[in-house]
């Protein structure tokens, strides 16, 4: 508190806040900030949503980048093929030894997938493989086939979620959809 004098015989004036008008200022922030929190999550979760899903769409172009360019098969195959929302790797027969497991077949790896997104292939899919391969042309290898998958999170709230569809041509693309 500031406190002025003006001369000996002068009254004292004070300026500054009191203690009851700093609470009821904070108490009014407080309230506008619980006000704000719920919207900023669900942002938050939206945000994380689609930054994932632009990941994973950029996964399947590498691979169909790749197919043409080595003009050779490329496969976009997850960590466990039980669950693609634990990882999710990108490759390629690079030594031609029919086997794409060994080191150097990897071109890229992506981690699990933070928060509690979920990572599901569509129950309509017709998975007879646990990856998507793409051909010399980066066409589907599964010729006539589209793959979709769902990325969600538990929750999920309104249009968040992401279906991730490749289609036989092999072009990635996402659309919003309704939670689950």
């Amino acid at each position: 508190m500031y406190t002025r004098y003006t001369n000996r015989f002068t009254r004292v004036v004070s300026t500054g806040f009191t203690l009851v008008e700093l609470v009821v200022a904070l108490a009014v922030v407080s309230i506008l900030l619980l006000m704000a929190a719920p919207s900023s999550v669900n942002m938050i979760a939206s945000n994380r949503l689609s930054t994932q899903t632009n990941e994973i769409i950029t996964l399947f172009f590498l691979a169909r980048s790749e197919a043409i360019n080595r003009s050779a098969e490329v496969r976009v195959v997850p960590a466990d093929p039980a669950d693609w929302s634990l990882g999710i790797s990108v490759v390629a027969d690079t030594n031609k030894d029919g086997d794409f497991t060994d080191g150097v077949d990897t071109l890229r790896i992506a981690s699990a997938l933070e928060g509690n997104s979920l990572f599901t292939a569509d129950g309509a899919n017709s998975l007879s493989n646990p990856y998507v391969a793409f051909n010399s042309r980066g066409a589907l290898l599964a010729t006539g086939d589209i793959f979709s998958f769902q990325l969600t999170d538990p929750a999920c709230t309104g249009t968040q979620a992401h279906l991730i569809t490749v289609a036989t041509t092999g072009r990635a693309s996402s659309t919003r959809i309704i939670c689950p």
